[in-house]
């Protein structure tokens, strides 16, 4: 994946890419889609990055990695 992308734009291409709407992707995940936009200005928990990453079969350290907000 581009590295230049936020964790945010990561989990929107996700939810296209697994045929999801964005609030159906969060729910799928035991999510709201609120705390999905949460993630446009802070850090997700350790608890929903593993969420999302068993739902998005999405190593751990890689999303991790994508930043919150752009340089």
């Amino acid at each position: 994946m581009n590295e230049n992308i936020t964790l945010f734009e990561y989990l929107k291409y996700k939810a296209d890419d697994m045929g999801y709407e964005f609030y159906k992707f969060a729910i799928a995940m035991g999510l709201s889609s609120s705390t999905l936009y949460s993630f446009q200005h802070k850090k997700p928990s350790l608890r929903t990055y593993r969420k999302i990453a068993k739902f998005t079969k999405t190593d751990l350290n890689e999303l991790r990695s994508y930043p919150i907000k752009r340089d």
